[in-house]
């Protein structure tokens, strides 16, 4: 998936260098087990996360003086804003339309994101995963989706899953995400050390990519459990978890400084 739409660079190319082109186009994250084609993720649907993109790349290139281009400083700090690692200037937020497009990015990168790591968990748990079966499982992990295509194989590997839990979705997050990983944790480094109050400050690049990675995991609720049989998938609610299962993953924890988990 290109974190900025082939559409959208397409359409304001007239603004870009050519170095800033190139970034655009290089920045990608795409599923190694299955082909995401035009899913929704987080309630925010393909169109949309494309939309919401092209209204803030609109917002940035109205600050362009004529004659004046985006360089690839200026697309870095663009992709910051994607990702979620840094935020516009006021006078960008304050164009109508950004705040909601704002809103609908991050809903989609933070889904699609996880959905990579439920692939990944998937696979872990049944090598044998066709890319198609890994799809329809991933969709029923994270949107709640019943289909057909549920066989029992799929729905076996979903509650092993279900089973392991966050550390096994921690341990997917860092094996399936290791680039996003890399740029969110570099980026909270830099913000501690500017800001000097967050537990980012004096800790490792290692250490901070892991607790971006446990971040990730732990914002995964599963919105059902899936029980059936070949052809006949049955999505289940929150009330279909045993207690023990319902206390597990309707679960939060608070970040404390350095990054200690608690309950």
């Amino acid at each position: 998936m290109h974190w900025v739409p082939r559409a959208v660079i397409t359409k304001y190319a007239r603004y870009l260098d050519w170095e800033a082109h190139k970034l655009f186009y290089s920045w990608t994250t795409d599923p190694w087990f299955y082909d995401h084609g035009s899913d929704p993720w987080g309630g925010v649907k393909h169109w949309q996360y494309n939309k919401a993109v092209e209204t803030l790349l609109e917002a940035r290139c109205r600050q362009l003086k004529p004659g004046e281009v985006l360089d690839e400083k200026a697309a870095r700090e663009f992709i910051g804003w994607v990702l979620g690692t840094d935020k516009p200037e006021t006078s960008i937020l304050e164009t109508p339309g950004v705040k909601e497009a704002l809103k609908n990015i991050r809903a989609y990168r933070r889904g699609f994101s996880q959905s990579v790591v439920a692939a990944y968990a998937l696979k872990i748990q049944d090598p044998s995963l066709t890319r198609e079966e890994i799809k329809v499982g991933v969709l029923a992990l994270l949107n709640g989706k019943d289909s057909p295509k549920l066989s029992s194989k799929v729905l076996g590997a979903m509650r092993k899953v279900v089973q392991g839990g966050k550390p096994l979705l921690r341990y997917a997050a860092k094996w399936g995400l290791p680039a996003i990983g890399l740029v969110i944790a570099t980026a909270r480094g830099a913000q501690g050390s500017h800001n000097g109050h967050t537990g980012a400050v004096g800790i490792s690049e290692e250490v901070l990519r892991d607790l971006a990675f446990a971040e990730l995991a732990e914002s995964i609720v599963f919105p059902c459990v899936v029980a059936g049989a070949d052809g006949c998938g049955e999505i289940v609610g929150l009330g279909g978890f045993s207690e023990e299962l319902r206390e597990e993953y309707l679960k939060t924890y608070r970040w404390r400084r350095y990054g200690v988990i608690g309950d």
